[in-house]
């Protein structure tokens, strides 16, 4: 009975085509972490794919372009915040140290949200 189900269900996800998050033909697998600034405020991107994605979105929209920047450049326009815990789902890097591949996800707290910004860029 196991088997049947098991390949039932190896056979339907095998049919069934992937989707994108934001609808493009953008990668997730590519994890190469880039940065940009918007409106004054740094934020990370899974890769310069998706980076290039929304600053085309953005520009469609009328909100200008993202602007490409480094990690270090970045964080100087991560906001103070006050104090008020965050715990967000991280992802560590994997064992195998390959990369690209994805690690295994952790709960981690901080202390507010900039110190979340501040780790993710």
């Amino acid at each position: 009975m196991f088997r049947v189900l098991f390949v039932l269900v190896a056979v339907a996800m095998s049919m069934v085509e992937a989707t994108s998050l934001c609808g493009c033909s953008c990668g997730r697998e590519d994890r190469r972490v880039c940065w940009a600034i918007e409106n004054c405020v740094c934020r990370p991107f899974h890769n310069h794919c998706i980076l290039k994605y929304t600053s085309d979105e953005n520009e469609k929209a009328g909100k200008g372009h993202l602007v490409p920047v480094s990690r270090d450049q970045c964080r100087k326009h991560i906001p103070h915040c006050p104090n008020t815990k965050v715990i967000a789902d991280v992802s560590k890097p994997p064992a195998c140290g390959c990369k690209g591949k994805a690690g295994p996800v952790e709960k981690m707290t901080f202390d507010s949200l900039c110190h979340l910004q501040r780790e993710a860029a």
